[in-house]
């Protein structure tokens, strides 16, 4: 009994390594049936050189699926969001050369992200900070306040 767990961690990561094998198998048929077949005139050593980049992409994310569908301990939605990133980014460039781009979108992301975190740059979402009003604005502001609770009166003509 004490094997149980591992039997069963061992047969999920099989499992999910089959589904990945028949999704990455049908993903490159098509990348390379419609870029390499279909538009083969615009083929150039950026569409091979982008094809080596999203193998390497769905290895790494592969491995790192199977292992932890396998029980080892790691982080299975970061490879999962890799994997789904690296099928965008396929599927795009099957009929733009631009479709590569979105792999740049992820470290722009955090650049501004940390940024934003360590120089205090924001981009309007934050909260400015309250400065002191004096009685006549405080005054002034409650009174708005309570007119926008009363609502407005409506009348009909006659």
């Amino acid at each position: 009994m004490a094997k149980a767990a591992a039997k069963k961690k061992a047969k999920a990561g099989g499992a999910k390594a089959a589904e990945l094998k028949v999704q990455l198998a049908v993903l490159n048929a098509i990348y390379l049936v419609v870029r390499f077949l279909l538009k083969r005139a615009t083929v150039s050593g950026y569409d091979w050189a982008a094809f080596a980049f999203l193998g390497l992409c769905y290895a790494i994310s592969f491995n790192g699926q199977v292992e932890t569908a396998g029980g080892s301990p790691g982080d299975g939605e970061l490879y999962f969001d890799l994997y789904v990133i690296t099928a965008l980014a396929q599927m795009i460039s099957m009929f733009s050369l631009k479709g590569m781009y979105l792999f740049l979108t992820i470290p722009a992301y955090g650049a501004y992200f940390l940024f934003s975190k360590f120089f205090g740059g924001s981009s309007g979402s934050g909260s400015a900070p309250e400065q002191e009003l004096s009685a006549a604005d405080k005054k002034r502001l409650e009174k708005k306040e309570r007119k926008a609770q009363r609502g407005k009166v409506v009348r009909a003509r006659r």
